[in-house]
């Protein structure tokens, strides 16, 4: 899927150039020609370059920890609910190690002021990378269903469950852009900025501080819009995600757990939007 992802990437890229033969006198720069503030929406793609994925028990109970990281077998029939209160159940030939979908209904709100040839944005996004199915589970969602087993093979009260819903993201981003100044109605632009992201991971919502980067283009359509396209990268600062829920099968009072999962997050797109000034 992530070729398809460069693929439209780069058709994004390429559609200005193709589709708009007029010209504007922009030989000073964009801006100049334009009221200082702006509110803009765009749609976007995004690739997920997720890794490093762990989970586990964070101390020891009676001195064992979890052992292993496993999902539901693919072949079974019941469903997750009357298949995870038996740990034959799951597949203890491979560990489990998720991998991420594409994003393909990204949106952004912007809120801008520019002067001469910088702009400063506020971003507000959001997007969902969902947890895909890798082993063809014959009952649907049973894939998103995982054990974290303290004994391989395990006893009755040595495993625990949790849900992989896939990681969703509110980010809000703070973005410095310069426009190069060039004699053309189309306008290249670069992009930095550092922000907050609210992750949603296995039923948790945390704070994480982010980096994100921009190169595009901006397409002016009249004194008050202007079109734009570009490629950008995201990246989370930070890996931990603690005090994870997970569901006691067996346990009807069980001992406090403390769980955590690590993941390395990171992702590029491209988007499509456009810029009103007012």
């Amino acid at each position: 899927m992530r070729y398809r992802i460069s693929v439209i990437i780069l058709m994004l890229l390429l559609v200005p150039c193709c589709c708009f033969s007029g010209s504007l006198d922009v030989s000073d720069s964009l801006n100049s020609r334009l009221k200082p503030v702006f509110l803009g929406i765009s749609y976007k793609l995004s690739a997920p370059l997720f890794s490093s994925f762990s989970i586990g028990e964070t101390y020891r109970i009676n001195g064992v920890k979890t052992d292993r990281v496993v999902g539901l077998k693919s072949d079974i029939l019941l469903d997750a609910d009357k298949a995870m209160k038996d740990f034959n159940n799951f597949n203890f030939s491979e560990e489990y190690v998720p991998k991420y979908d594409n994003n393909i209904f990204g949106l952004s709100f912007i809120f801008g002021y520019s002067f001469r040839n910088l702009r400063v944005e506020l971003e507000g996004s959001y997007k969902k990378f969902d947890v895909i199915d890798t082993r063809n589970h014959l009952v649907d969602n049973n894939y998103r269903h995982i054990a974290l087993v303290r004994s391989n093979p395990p006893t009755l009260y040595d495993y625990f469950v949790l849900k992989n819903d896939g990681v969703e993201f509110y980010s809000t981003i703070l973005n410095i852009c310069y426009d190069f100044a060039v004699d053309t109605n189309i306008v290249p632009f670069s992009c930095v900025g550092i922000g907050e992201d609210i992750i949603k991971i296995f039923d948790s919502i945390r704070f994480k501080p982010s980096f994100n980067s921009k190169l595009g283009i901006n397409y002016l359509m009249s004194q008050d819009m202007l079109l734009f396209f570009d490629v950008y990268y995201h990246r989370v600062v930070g890996n931990e995600y603690n005090n994870i829920p997970v569901q006691y099968v067996s346990l009807p009072n069980p001992l406090n757990i403390s769980t955590a999962a690590k993941l390395d997050m990171e992702y590029f797109g491209a988007e499509i939007g456009i810029k009103v000034f007012v």
